[in-house]
């Protein structure tokens, strides 16, 4: 019986931690992203726009087009963002679930 119940609170814990989570980026020149990605589905949608191409792992979550990749490290909060190879913007973002 403990262990039906250690694997059901691993399971809801697993479910929680799952949830969808929405990033807010601003930028020093005053824009601003509203970014929400789904760990489980590998899904990110920017300013409510679905994102085609798309990683996430435990630190990073990446997204990019054919003009602009964005890289948001999960552990500070930093956005870079890269137009080929050189960076051209950086963000600050606050995480939440």
């Amino acid at each position: 019986m403990n262990f039906l119940l250690l694997l059901f609170s691993l399971l809801i814990s697993f479910c929680l931690h799952a949830e969808m989570q929405t990033s807010f980026c601003n930028a020093i020149d005053g824009g601003a992203l509203s970014i929400q990605f789904d760990e489980a589905k590998q899904i990110v949608t920017v300013n409510k726009i679905p994102q085609t191409k798309v990683t996430i792992d435990e630190k990073n979550m990446r997204f990019w087009n054919d003009k602009y990749a964005y890289s948001l490290n999960r552990d500070n909060g930093a956005m870079m963002v890269y137009l080929g190879e050189e960076v051209v913007g950086v963000l600050e973002c606050s995480i939440k679930q």
